[in-house]
């Protein structure tokens, strides 16, 4: 509104004004030891899987516009790299095989149900996409009981 007041819901879950994203966390969380940087946008092409690990985990970046996702970046059917395939129609399409993910979401769009996780990520000064790392540490270690 007239105020200038933010409405968005907040994607990672940390601000003061929930389920609102009021930006009050912005600081703190962008500054977080567990803020790990993992791509730019301005070095990256839309659509173009791009490989990173965090932690020991292979991760794949795929920009999109002005946003990026970031997915496991290992295919749930071989283990192949899904840096390695290629983006088409808003799939992640493994190179082994052909395995397809939603890019935004990591579902497999052939209906194994063997998905890719998607972790959180926010972009920072318009180009720069970070991830938590304390969320990989926990994928790692496997389902919370």
């Amino acid at each position: 509104g007239a105020s200038g007041e933010h409405f968005a819901l907040c994607r990672c879950g940390e601000s003061a004004n929930k389920p609102f994203c009021d930006g009050t966390h912005w600081s703190v969380h962008f500054k977080s030891d567990n803020s790990v940087k993992v791509a730019n946008l301005a070095d990256m092409k839309d659509d173009q899987p791009l490989h990173v690990q965090v932690e020991g985990l292979d991760l794949v970046v795929i920009k999109s516009g002005t946003t990026a996702s970031v997915l496991d970046g290992k295919c749930r059917h071989h283990g192949a790299l899904m840096s390695d395939g290629e983006v088409d129609s808003n799939k992640l399409i493994c190179g082994l095989h052909g395995w397809e993910y939603d890019t935004a979401t990591g579902v497999n769009v052939d209906g194994s149900g063997t998905d890719l996780k998607k972790f959180r990520s926010w972009i920072e000064r318009d180009t720069i996409v970070f991830i938590n790392a304390g969320e990989i540490k926990a994928w790692k270690k496997g389902p919370s009981a």
